[in-house]
């Protein structure tokens, strides 16, 4: 009996040791069965193989390149999408089917082909590029909108670093550098400048492109572009209807994370304890501990950060420009407007910009060609003499039991006792400037036959 009850054990062990071998056998047929090893060549419009075209699957971590003569092959499952690419061609995505042999004619992207840059004196085409040359186009630079065109290219090209030092409206004080040395050359329109500050101030919505030329692509402007050089070309008229064309962009700002602030109770309450375990002896009775707890007359709590700053400020930038042009005239001319509020109640550290600009193109004869240019533009900045640091800096230090006016006056400012009335220093009337800057630009040139200046 026992051995008939050993020999059931020992038969029933060996069925599921073969029941568990053919589900895992089946198991791996099915999955099999669902991938499809596809063979492929990759040729261009002339039939000729692409070498190191890239072939992704929509499958995590697969994916190959074509060999020497153009062949690939992956495995993946049907249905899965092939995405295969290589530069200067137009992408192709494949939904793998039950096609086992593919043949990919990748087409030549002519748009990014022909393509120009700017490049020292001239311009060339992108396919034919071989120095160290980045460009960005008008489309991306107006993505991000801000006073300062440094802050509305951070991000955007290689090699190219900007630091913004600080945020105050109307001092354009970013460094800008390529790969690291120091200030690059700037050229605008042909038309080289000194320093950066020129170039912060564009309108974005004028330029057409910017090239950074790095390392020796930048030599044809000698000694002074030792660090690169930024070279800006702005719009022109093109043959074609006339287009006018509105852009408008407001801003809100608001600051975050400011410190609360104790006030006169709180401040005379903790003065009152710390004496207490100091000395001995309170700083104050508890009547008149009480009288500041109620802001009795005379006990009034002081906040200066609230005499002093904003709670947001606004910026605004609008932009009105015309574009069009005939067989003998073609022209540009546009018409800016930008302001930042800043965050001080006085209404200083204020900045405004007003700019201009025409861009014409004259057929004079066949063959002669004429171009004028012209900029201008208007800042105004009403800045105090401190920075805005320092000004945030004394609404902190000063204590909230001296009175922002003397005797509750607006006339007369009340001395502070830990340092200066940041009312006083947030008046660019009363401590600092208004700063108004116009400035303009003139370029005339002929154009030859052969199109050189």
């Amino acid at each position: 009996m026992k051995a008939r009850i050993c020999k059931e054990k020992h038969w029933n062990v060996h069925l599921r040791f073969f029941l568990v071998m053919m589900g895992d056998l089946l198991f791996s047929v099915s999955v099999l069965a669902q991938s499809n090893l596809i063979t492929g060549k990759v040729i261009d419009n002339a039939s000729e193989p692409i070498i190191g075209a890239s072939i992704q699957s929509s499958v995590v971590g697969k994916g190959t390149i074509s060999n020497m003569n153009g062949d690939f092959s992956i495995e993946v499952p049907v249905g899965t999408e092939l995405t295969i690419s290589f530069l200067g061609y137009r992408t192709q995505k494949i939904k793998v089917s039950d096609m086992r042999s593919l043949v990919i004619k990748l087409l030549e992207d002519t748009q990014a082909l022909d393509e120009v840059v700017v490049v020292g004196y001239g311009v060339q085409k992108k396919e034919s590029l071989t120095g160290a040359i980045s460009n960005i186009k008008n489309d991306e630079i107006i993505k991000t909108k801000a006073t300062s065109l440094a802050q509305s290219l951070e991000g955007k090209v290689s090699g190219l670093k900007i630091r913004q030092n600080d945020g105050e409206p109307g001092q354009f004080r970013s460094d800008i550098n390529i790969r690291g040395l120091g200030t690059p050359l700037f050229i605008i329109d042909g038309i080289v400048r000194d320093g950066a500050n020129e170039f912060q101030r564009l309108n974005p919505d004028d330029i057409e492109s910017i090239s950074f030329l790095k390392d020796g692509t930048a030599a044809i402007y000698g000694m002074n572009s030792a660090n690169g050089a930024i070279v800006v070309t702005t719009k022109k008229g093109y043959k074609g209807k006339a287009k006018i064309s509105l852009s408008a962009n407001w801003g809100w700002s608001k600051p975050t994370n400011i410190p609360r602030m104790a006030n006169a109770a709180q401040y005379m309450e903790l003065r009152n304890d710390a004496a207490i375990l100091g000395e001995g002896n309170p700083l104050v009775t508890k009547e008149e501990l009480e009288l500041w707890k109620t802001g009795a007359s005379g006990y009034a709590s002081t906040d200066l950060y609230d005499h002093v700053i904003k709670n947001s400020s606004i910026q605004q930038q609008y932009t009105l420009s015309l574009q069009g042009g005939s067989d003998i005239v073609s022209y540009f001319g546009s018409f800016s407007y930008a302001s930042d509020e800043g965050l001080l109640k006085s209404g200083d550290l204020r900045y405004e910009k007003f700019t201009f600009r025409s861009n014409t193109d004259i057929k004079i004869a066949k063959g002669l060609t004429a171009g004028v240019n012209l900029a201008g533009r208007y800042d105004k900045t009403s800045q105090p003499w401190n920075s805005f640091y320092e000004i945030f800096k004394q609404t902190r230090v000063n204590v909230p039991t001296v009175p922002a006016y003397a005797n509750n006056n607006p006339d007369y400012l009340a001395t502070q006792s830990m340092g200066i009335n940041p009312i006083a220093l947030a008046d660019a009337d009363m401590t600092g400037y208004h700063y108004y800057y116009l400035s303009s630009t003139y370029k005339c040139n002929f154009l030859g036959a052969d199109n050189k200046q």
